[in-house]
């Protein structure tokens, strides 16, 4: 019989375990059954879709696969469905805002899986082609006509055809009447609306302006105050 002291056997012991430990959390933490492709982000109308195909690239059925926006276990959480070995699924998120620095993190996890991380930046000029500058007094007075410009200026990289303005008033008071005007602008054009407002009775009057480029508006708000 062969005697191994309780000194080897121990510590021999507890660095087995512990590598077997190490490696289970690995396999479980870490593993990878999970692989996308085709992902991106694309503007439509005025906001954006998040296009990707998962696919599971493991011999196990993969279970509680979530798409988070911005950041991991974010409240815009969205649900995949349990995916069998070899199995795809397209996913399609809509109604994405803009963000103020056009940049998205997009995070697709599952339970004992790495997280994925897409991260996209969006060009300005590409999300706001066109921007318009509104010249417009905030106070007016009934009867008295005032003008008003709007500078529109292409800052594309393309020429624009058909460039919508429109002017929305939630009530009638002014003279005018406010007819959609359309403009062509050329790379780096700018070109000037010009246009009147005659109030015709007092009141708080919210002004909409929107401009819309094929699929793509901006909408400007502008608040006025008309006294007798």
């Amino acid at each position: 019989m062969i005697y191994v002291s309780r000194k080897i056997l121990y510590p021999a012991f507890i660095i087995i375990f512990t590598i077997v430990f190490f490696v289970i959390i690995y396999y479980l933490s870490f593993s990878q059954s999970l692989e996308v492709e085709n992902s991106r982000v694309e503007i439509t109308g005025d906001a954006l879709t998040f296009y990707s195909k998962i696919n599971n690239i493991s011999n196990n059925y993969v279970r509680g696969i979530t798409v988070n926006l911005f950041q991991v276990d974010s409240q815009n959480a969205y649900k995949v469905k349990d995916l069998a070995p070899g199995e795809s699924v397209d996913v399609e998120i809509k109604n994405i805002a803009f963000s103020d620095d056009l940049k998205y993190d997009i995070f697709i996890s599952a339970p004992f899986n790495r997280v994925i991380k897409l991260s996209f930046v969006l060009d300005e000029a590409t999300v706001r082609p066109v921007t318009a500058d509104v010249s417009l007094a905030k106070e007016m007075q009934v009867g008295e006509k005032y003008n008003y410009a709007v500078k529109i200026c292409n800052i594309s990289n393309t020429a624009l055809l058909g460039v919508l303005w429109t002017t929305v008033v939630n009530n009638a008071y002014f003279e005018e009447s406010f007819i959609p005007q359309t403009i062509d602008l050329e790379i780096n054009q700018c070109k000037n609306l010009n246009s009147t407002l005659t109030p015709i009775r007092p009141g708080n009057v919210r002004m909409n302006f929107n401009l819309k480029v094929g699929d793509l508006e901006q909408n400007n708000v502008y608040d006025i105050i008309i006294t007798e």
